[in-house]
């Protein structure tokens, strides 16, 4: 399939036409039926692939020109915002990141990129597409998203997982199905990509809100930029230093009309799972096609990879696939490349600066490694220079020292905060939080004990993997022969320091989440590490003349996977015990948050004397400030994330406390002296009389926060008790007609906090 100049110039242009046409009708208060969302999200994304085509990366197929396309046009959309804001700003021009100047600046941007397009010698190039191969196998891989939206669309009208059971049975048999003939090599892109964007989407379209816990934040964040018309940028914390994540979402949903949550769980969702298939590409041009769709499928179903809405870790991780793309493949021999390559590390940088600072420290040590192989055990020719890690960490250096000095005291602050952490443990021989030997221990169901197994059993090929590379690239490097395509290899060996360095310290992140980072590249060697497994047991067992050479087949490395997939979607669960995933369970305590409980939140916000603070600030901006006459809201600790996207401390003149830690499992009740309680129903468990963990409350705890304070808010999913005891005032308020109910009220007023009694709310 080819796309010549003339095509493209019908294309874009009728784009542009077909787009401000819908924006001049909807003007008059035509129904433009979508098609402003629809249009306007596509040219979002088209200065990208024509920047991709100027600068000549990832134009040889069309997935990796789809990646390309994404990850410039993302990092684009990033500078352009931020030079909107700041060059508008000082003309003059009130709200620059409004539709108006975003609509115009792309417009603009377009057509100066499809006039440059047009003059270049090469023009628009021929990107090739290969779905030869089997219909069947085809239709069923476009028809997953399908599915994945129906069983989404049964679990949240009904309640019922049906759909849900179905479509990870789906799935599951694409995977085993992979494992065979049945599935052709020139397939598995399109088998990667749809699987793993289908199998995100099913929780993310569970609810019109973010699922996660940092993503909360960005969401408000984001939501902000929206009202405001600008980026707020060393006002509000380290949010908005990354404006892939607070900014360009904030653009998408300006420019195109759809609500912002929608482009989160949607459009995000959709440039996340292009990540998988940037590692195909990286393993099969190093590994051969099987090792790179298997490494690829594995960090799909890492749970966080499976069960979030993509944040700045998991976008940053389509800027690290490029980079390796770019670096390893492509080469950044000429100024084409060049710009390529700055402009991703821009893109990286804006996302999120752990993976920048992991990934650029990696880089320094594989090339480093590199040097020292070279030097003392043989040549190696690789393509790893020092200059990339030491532009990427300068750069990022520059930048959060511009845009966030919070951020920038944080990330010096982390080796000091390591080696606290490793005397702390040498000291008393264990260390709290998200280290992963704590991880190790808070397994108490045999699913769960199934569930570490498989990671254990992964790490351990992951590390066979490693090992066997290295020891078989030393021995061609000292036997005078060229090791082949070292970079990955080295590369890995760093990522597999800071994973193991996870186990005993924090790092600023929890362990669970520096695996997922460092998947990128180690997913790979899971398969790897099985292939080589594989060779030494059929060496072994070729050297008796009597036996057969033993082989392990692919599909017992599909069937893990498998396995994972059911743990991590829930099915396992919801089959064998009680799962505590929402997309299986309708009642499950995550953070999937309902409309009703959002409605609550809101009304905590709209109906109370919560006010926005005259100083907001970002989370990471309030250690050390002192913010008098703040409202406190206890809650438990899942909905304490839900939280964060309404009310966020620093925003506003509220400080939200969770009721019970690790630290604390019991609640203090002689705290709730002010303030509000906001209690989720599906954080109450029955305790048939034992201590439940310290992200839910026992019903006999609810009752004890409820019964004698006034509660002043109830729905079917939240109840918002006044902390301060009152003289049997209960003041309700009925969901179903949105009118506060005062009942038995001799208290006064001021007891309810609310002063709601003599309104309609």
């Amino acid at each position: 399939m080819s796309v010549g100049n003339v095509g493209l110039g019908t294309t874009v242009l009728g784009l542009l036409a077909v787009f401000w046409v819908s924006v001049w009708l909807g003007s008059l208060g035509v129904p433009t039926f979508g098609v402003r969302i629809l249009v306007g999200g596509v040219l979002l994304f088209v200065p990208g692939a024509l920047l991709a085509s100027l600068l000549d990366v990832g134009t040889d197929t069309g997935g990796r020109f789809a990646l390309y396309s994404s990850g410039l046009g993302l990092a684009l959309l990033a500078t352009l915002t931020l030079l909107a804001n700041a060059g508008l700003g000082v003309l003059g021009v009130e709200n620059p990141l409004s539709f108006w100047p975003l609509a115009v600046l792309l417009t603009a941007t377009t057509l100066a990129l499809f006039a440059l397009t047009t003059v270049t010698d090469g023009g628009f190039p021929d990107v090739k597409v290969d779905l030869v191969g089997s219909a069947p196998v085809l239709l069923l891989l476009f028809v997953l998203p399908t599915l994945s939206a129906l069983g989404a669309a049964i679990m949240r009208s009904t309640g019922s997982n049906v759909g849900m059971y179905l479509f990870v049975v789906v799935v599951a048999a694409v995977v085993l199905l992979s494992a065979t003939r049945v599935v052709r090599p020139n397939h598995y892109p399109v088998l990667v990509f749809f699987v793993a964007f289908s199998a995100l989407l099913q929780v993310n379209l569970l609810t019109n809100h973010v699922v996660g816990n940092d993503i909360q934040s960005l969401y408000f964040s984001a939501g902000r930029i929206v009202e405001m018309g600008e980026w707020p940028i060393g006002r509000g914390g380290s949010a908005y230093a990354l404006p892939v994540v607070t900014a360009v979402p904030g653009m998408v949903t300006i420019v195109t009309g759809m609500e912002l949550w929608t482009t989160f769980t949607v459009v995000y969702v959709l440039l996340f799972s292009l990540v998988p298939v940037g590692i195909f590409y990286l393993g099969r041009r190093v590994f051969g096609a099987r090792v790179g769709l298997f490494g690829a499928l594995f960090f799909a179903f890492y749970h966080i990879s499976l069960t979030y809405t993509p944040g700045k870790q998991l976008l940053a991780e389509l800027f690290v696939v490029l980079l390796l793309g770019l670096y390893l493949f492509e080469g950044v021999h000429d100024s084409r490349r060049k710009a390529a390559a700055l402009l991703l590390v821009l893109g990286l940088i804006f996302s999120h600066y752990a993976t920048t600072l992991f990934f650029g420290l990696a880089l320094l040590a594989a090339t480093f490694g590199l040097r020292a192989v070279g030097r003392f055990v043989g040549p190696v020719d690789h393509r790893l220079s020092f200059v990339y890690p030491v532009v990427l960490l300068g750069t990022a250096t520059a930048w959060y020292g511009v845009a966030s000095q919070t951020l920038v005291d944080t990330l010096v602050g982390i080796p000091t905060s390591a080696f606290d952490q490793v005397v702390t443990l040498l000291n008393e021989g264990t260390i709290s939080g998200g280290a992963g030997v704590t991880y190790i221990g808070q397994q108490t169901t045999p699913l769960e004990d199934l569930n570490l197994y498989i990671y254990v059993l992964m790490t351990v090929l992951i590390a066979f993997g490693i090992a066997w590379r290295t020891f078989v690239d030393a021995v061609r490097a000292r036997r005078g022969e060229e090791p082949a395509r070292t970079e990955l290899t080295a590369l890995a060996v760093p990522l597999f320091g800071f994973l193991s360095l996870s186990y005993v310290v924090i790092l600023n992140l929890y362990a669970d989440r520096v695996y997922q980072m460092v998947l990128t590249v180690l997913a790979l060697f899971a398969a790897v590490g099985y292939r080589s497994f594989d060779d030494a047991l059929g060496r072994v067992s070729g050297r008796f003349p009597t036996s057969r050479s033993f082989r392990l087949p692919w599909s017992l490395f599909a069937i893990v996977l498998v396995v994972l997939l059911a743990l991590n979607s829930g099915l396992a669960f919801a089959a064998l015990a009680e799962s505590e995933s929402a997309t299986f369970n309708a009642d499950a305590h995550d953070s999937v948050f309902s409309a009703g409980e959002r409605a609550a939140a809101d009304w905590l916000l709209d109906s109370t004397d919560i006010r926005p603070s005259s100083t907001p600030v970002g989370e990471d901006q309030l250690e050390g400030r002192d913010f008098p006459n703040r409202i406190p809201v206890f809650t438990d600790r899942t909905s304490y994330q839900l939280l964060r996207s309404i009310l966020p401390t620093g925003y506003y003149n509220v400080e939200t406390v969770a009721l019970k830690t690790d630290y604390q499992p019991t609640i203090d009740y002689e705290q709730l002296d002010e303030g509000y309680v906001f209690v989720r129903k599906n954080a109450i468990r029955d305790a048939n009389g034992r201590a439940v963990a310290p992200e839910y409350l026992s019903r006999r705890e609810a009752n004890a926060i409820a019964e004698p304070r006034n509660v002043v808010y109830s729905s079917g999913d939240v109840r918002i008790v006044a902390a301060r005891y009152g003289p049997g005032a209960n003041q309700t308020r009925d969901p179903a007609t949105s009118v506060v109910d005062c009942r038995a009220a001799e208290g006064p007023p001021t007891l309810w906090r609310t002063g709601a009694c003599s309104r309609e709310d």
